[in-house]
């Protein structure tokens, strides 16, 4: 919640947007514990996805978000998930 929080916002849209990411996350590691795979390459898989929705999450509550910006985060998480599964 802290990394959303901002003098504009309202406790209330923080609340809302640091539970939507929450549920998000659960979800995607649920899915992944049905892959065989590591449980650090897991954890990195989560900690990249961690960083992608907060930052989507900031540029939607400052309203700076443009579809530039979200193909520039799926571009970096798709290279920075790429490195972590094809790195031994």
């Amino acid at each position: 919640m802290d990394l959303l929080r901002s003098k504009e916002t309202s406790n209330r849209e923080v609340f809302f947007y640091s539970t939507l990411v929450a549920f998000v996350l659960a979800q995607f590691t649920m899915a992944l514990n049905y892959w065989p795979f590591a449980s650090v390459k897991v954890a990195l898989v989560l900690l990249v996805g961690f960083y992608l929705l907060v930052g989507l999450t900031q540029q939607i509550i400052r309203g700076e978000v443009g579809i530039r910006r979200v193909v520039e985060y799926i571009f970096m998480f798709a290279v920075a998930i790429a490195i972590i599964f094809f790195y031994k």
